[in-house]
């Protein structure tokens, strides 16, 4: 099994500058949702991503993003937490191809053709969906920690990777993401 990108878009479809991915003050009974970027020479700490990162870099062919990356050369253990998305540059967001299946339990809806904007709270669609414009236009791959992102409804941390995916090689038409499952807690896991 082959997770493809196959939607074409073109350079054309790019975007204006937005906001960037620093926390957002929801209020304060709420806690605060963000994103911490992390520097790729620490994914060794992430052993699962930093597996995904070097299928990725394997797949790739010179300057050339990969269209896809073989499932057989990613862990098993993140295909359940993975997102396979087509990025919509045109509309600010990206829709859902695939989803694992603990996103999708999570979310409790059938995910699959779903923004971005429609699957997070607008706050967190903000984060990721200006991470996602970054991630194109540098066309490199993103590790973060992200905060207290609501999941069916309950606020959770992990650390993700977001890697570009091209069905040209050079425009970036889509996204693997995926995150480090020993990273994964919610705010009742957290010591208080």
């Amino acid at each position: 099994m082959t997770i493809t990108q196959n939607n074409q878009r073109s350079e054309d479809d790019a975007v204006s500058e937005a906001e960037t991915g620093q926390p957002v003050q929801t209020g304060t009974d709420t806690p605060r949702s963000g994103q911490e970027e992390l520097d790729m020479d620490g994914i060794g700490d992430f052993p699962m991503l930093a597996a995904c990162l070097a299928a990725w870099k394997a797949a790739r062919q010179g300057d050339d993003l990969p269209a896809s990356l073989d499932v057989a050369e990613l862990p098993e253990a993140v295909l359940d937490y993975t997102m396979l998305l087509d990025y919509l540059p045109a509309q600010r967001d990206a829709a859902v191809r695939m989803v694992g299946t603990y996103i999708g339990e999570k979310a409790a809806f059938k995910a699959h053709g779903m923004t971005v904007r429609a699957f997070f709270e607008e706050r967190d669609a903000e984060v990721v969906t200006d991470s996602l414009r970054r991630i194109a236009e540098s066309r490199m791959p993103s590790l973060a920690r992200r905060t207290f992102v609501p999941i069916a409804g309950a606020p959770m941390r992990y650390v993700r990777l977001i890697l570009p995916l091209s069905a040209n090689g050079q425009s970036v038409t889509g996204f693997f993401k995926t995150i480090e499952p020993s990273s994964l807690t919610s705010e009742t896991d957290a010591p208080a």
